[in-house]
């Protein structure tokens, strides 16, 4: 599933390009306490704020805040079969996010931004080196809106009218 057995690795190296570079979790897990030890042999728990769980009410402040957004998964099965809430957050708000080619995640992000945001699943190098390149090379105030012109397919009173529209024929 979720990969965040893979954020120490990631986020060593990518501060080895961008040394000040943090990362905010949000959210909590069965796995929470393996991953803070893995940030603390590393050297990393500092450069590490957990936000815990958190309420539709925050979402916003959480994702203004991000540079990048960082959903590192494999390619189970379990992944191809559902959606993905960050990337659906990503792209409503215009925001970068780094995450693999599995599932419904490209149709959920144009196609013209899949090379960028795209990493291997599982490969925790590959995911930093496109959060460097992203950090390098921010999206653009086009990329940014085309992402949130995407998002709009997405949301429910679109859904529902094209849901409208197959059951009508």
């Amino acid at each position: 599933g979720h990969r965040v057995d893979l954020l120490p690795d990631i986020l060593g190296k990518v501060r080895e390009y961008h040394p000040a570079a943090t990362l905010t979790i949000a959210g909590s897990g069965d796995d929470t306490r393996q991953v803070q030890e893995a940030f603390a042999a590393r050297g990393l728990n500092r450069a590490v704020t957990w936000h815990g769980r958190f309420s539709p009410s925050e979402v916003e402040g959480l994702v203004k805040r991000a540079a990048v957004l960082v959903d590192p998964i494999d390619s189970s099965i379990t992944n191809r079969a559902k959606s993905s809430f960050r990337t659906c957050v990503a792209a409503a708000f215009g925001k970068p996010i780094v995450t693999s080619d599995v599932g419904v995640r490209p149709h959920l992000l144009p196609f013209s931004l899949h090379a960028r945001f795209f990493a291997a699943p599982s490969d925790a190098n590959a995911y930093a080196e496109q959060i460097v390149a992203l950090l390098r090379t921010p999206l653009t105030e086009i990329e940014q809106q085309q992402l949130r012109n995407h998002a709009r397919a997405y949301r429910w009173d679109a859904l529902a009218q094209r849901y409208r529209d197959a059951i009508a024929l």
